[in-house]
């Protein structure tokens, strides 16, 4: 049975992840107080609220940061996310986080060299090697996925090319890791995404 090719020439939207950064979010309004929004208005949370304005407390809230991520995550993607989001903030719109190299660099590069190996069958030959893992960003683990952005080149050649990969990776051990998309990395950057007020 011969696979269907998983070259794109643009991504699809996998479980929507991108489609929630589309429009205008709370977070981008000068006036958003995270305070009111992530502290419950209940007694009986009291013990929830504690723990919350200590993380509040130990990483305070930095809008540049979260605008920057936003930003980041229009523009690429997905792709090339490097800003880390406190985790109390995690439940409101993070859905996106750059891997850690030295705990994960093993981990990346075993589905780094899955995605290479399948993109090989795509093209029916051995045409790519890996040179590089250039970044790496995982979704939640409920979606668990991994963006990969791989520096390779042609068997036999040196020039390099960019290449983005999508690879499923599910973290529970339901399902298999598996190429889900890739494409040649445009030359050129996108546009930034401009969302008005």
């Amino acid at each position: 049975m011969v696979k269907e090719t998983r070259h794109v020439l643009k991504f699809t939207d996998i479980a929507g992840l991108l489609s929630f950064y589309e429009n205008r979010m709370s977070f981008e309004r000068e006036d958003y107080d995270p305070k009111a929004q992530y502290l419950s208005r209940t007694r009986k949370h009291k013990h929830e609220d504690y723990n919350r304005i200590k993380e509040m407390e130990e990483h305070p809230y930095d809008r540049e940061a979260v605008l920057k991520y936003i930003a980041q995550v229009r523009n690429s993607g997905g792709f090339d996310v490097d800003v880390r989001i406190p985790s109390w903030l995690h439940t409101g719109f993070v859905y996106f986080f750059p891997v850690p190299s030295p705990n994960s660099r093993d981990f990346v590069f075993k589905l780094a060299q899955l995605a290479i190996d399948e993109i090989n069958v795509d093209m029916k030959s051995e045409s790519f090697e890996l040179v590089e893992v250039v970044k790496a960003v995982t979704t939640k683990a409920c979606y668990g996925l991994v963006y990969l952005t791989l520096a390779v080149k042609k068997v036999g050649e040196e020039a390099t090319i960019t290449i983005q990969a999508i690879v499923s990776s599910p973290w529970i051990g339901h399902g298999s890791r598996e190429l889900r998309q890739w494409r040649i990395k445009p030359d050129a950057e996108p546009p930034a995404v401009v969302v008005e007020p």
